[in-house]
């Protein structure tokens, strides 16, 4: 019901919260690296810190709160951090660095 990425350090982006909210999972991060950017607190998700309690209470906020239940959230969510968006961002990054044409 609830994606939870408690990473400790040297997080960068986390495919496993992109996916959890993609999936319309509300989901739980800590404030490391770039997880902070993914989660849209009180929108997609919560970010805790580690603490047994904070992070149950994220959680369990998360849970209640059916964060994404609303159609238009989860295709915004789609639409920005979809698979399709990251191909094209990609390639187009690859291309620029490795000299391609157009």
């Amino acid at each position: 019901d609830v994606v939870v990425v408690p990473s400790l350090a040297h997080e960068g982006t986390s495919l496993a919260a992109i996916e959890g909210i993609v999936s319309g999972r509300p989901t739980v991060t800590t404030a490391i690296g770039g997880l902070p950017n993914v989660v849209v607190p009180c929108l997609t998700g919560h970010v805790s810190d580690l603490y047994p309690k904070s992070l149950a209470d994220a959680i369990e906020a998360a849970d209640r709160e059916r964060l994404l239940e609303r159609p238009q959230v989860l295709d915004a969510c789609r639409a920005a951090l979809g698979k399709d968006r990251w191909e094209k961002d990609v390639w187009r990054c690859l291309k620029a660095c490795l000299d391609l044409p157009e």
